[in-house]
């Protein structure tokens, strides 16, 4: 049976793969691999499967892509928002 997707579990899905491209780019860059790309990949898995189904514990997942991407917030692709000081 296909999940039907919601438009907000439309928009999560939007948001954790703009996340997930950004934290695999970085990873390459950094050459933090393989250990953090597999790890990437699998909450990016657990993540798709949880919001296609609707289940709020995807935000978990999308959590951790986010903390994970703390550590390259100076770049300049940085998906999130940026404090100005």
């Amino acid at each position: 049976m296909t999940p039907r997707i919601t438009p907000s579990d439309a928009a999560l899905l939007v948001a954790g793969e703009r996340w997930y491209g950004f934290l695999q780019q970085r990873f390459e860059e950094a050459g933090r691999m393989p250990k953090y790309h597999r790890m990437l990949g699998e909450t990016y898995g657990r993540f798709v499967v949880h919001a296609e189904h609707g289940d709020r514990d995807a935000t978990a997942y999308l959590d951790w892509m986010r903390a994970e991407a703390q550590h390259f917030s100076s770049h300049p692709d940085f998906p999130g928002a940026r404090t100005t000081r």
